[in-house]
């Protein structure tokens, strides 16, 4: 049965009693078999998940796991095995737009991304996504498919951005993150212009910069959702690396380093200043 709030909605979702193995993997390791059709994941606490043909999952839950918790998992790996399978490459990234232009937010977990993407959502922008970020080209031009559409936020992001009941969701009973409130954005599309890599650094000062040619595709390359299951989709993850470089050819990946005790308020106004300056160079 399809499910209500499953980010694609043309996926047929299944629980079953029994989850089976993958006959011929490609790829294989204690929670995980791969090849290019199927994927089984096993998830610790939560169940067993299978993907077929990027159309079709299947799960049950772990004996004694909380069936909303077992639920939730779905948005998770078994999301990316789907896209994997699709040939849609996605990032673990954030998104928004600013000033009209798609700004992607790469970063490890901790970085920042969801915080910045909550700041820029409240002094006027449209976030797009969280947490994954999808690419999809029309004509040669890289466009975010904006796949996870709720940001998701830490208590002391929360407060850092001082946002009231009014501004936010219940929190996740297992996670404890709140939901920001958004306004449905409408856009399935969604033309990118800037990609960025956060980063935190020792010195005090919030530092932009634009890393070497192959240093700029190793980042690239290594923010792609759990990349370990192309290790069994071997086409797909040559695709994946010619988009990338198509990517690269079109605009550049800058570094953001920030201070460890940066706000993000400040790293928000400051990001909005230098965007905007690009902004206006390229009139």
């Amino acid at each position: 049965m399809p499910h209500a709030n499953y980010p694609l909605t043309n996926v047929l979702i299944k629980r079953l009693p029994y989850i089976p193995l993958v006959a011929e993997p490609l790829y294989a390791n204690e929670s995980m078999q791969v090849n290019p059709r199927e994927c089984r994941l096993v998830i610790p606490g939560a169940g067993v998940y299978y993907a077929l043909d990027g159309r079709e999952l299947w799960y049950t839950p772990e004996p004694g796991a909380d069936e909303r918790w077992a639920v939730s998992q779905l948005q998770g790996l078994p999301l990316a095995a789907l896209l994997h399978q699709r040939g849609v490459l996605h990032f673990h990234a954030a998104s928004f737009v600013f000033e009209g232009a798609g700004v992607l937010l790469l970063g490890q977990s901790g970085a920042g991304k969801s915080s910045l993407t909550a700041a820029f959502h409240q002094d006027g922008c449209t976030a797009l996504s969280d947490d994954l970020s999808a690419m999809v080209f029309e004509n040669d031009q890289p466009m975010i498919w904006p796949v996870d559409r709720q940001i998701r936020l830490r208590e002391n992001t929360v407060k850092q951005l001082q946002l009231g009941p009014e501004h936010l969701e219940a929190p996740d009973p297992f996670t404890g993150k709140y939901a920001l409130k958004t306004k449905a954005h409408g856009l399935n599309r969604f033309p990118l212009e800037y990609v960025l890599h956060l980063e935190k650094h020792d010195g005090g000062d919030i530092r932009i910069e634009q890393p070497a040619a192959d240093e700029q595709f190793s980042l690239l390359r290594s923010e792609i959702c759990h990349w370990e299951m192309l290790r069994g989709m071997p086409q797909t993850e040559k695709a994946y690396l010619g988009q990338i470089l198509q990517m690269l050819n079109t605009l550049p990946l800058l570094r953001v380093l920030r201070p460890e005790t940066c706000t993000i308020t400040r790293l928000q106004q400051t990001l909005a200043e230098f965007l905007h300056t690009q902004k206006q160079k390229a009139k």
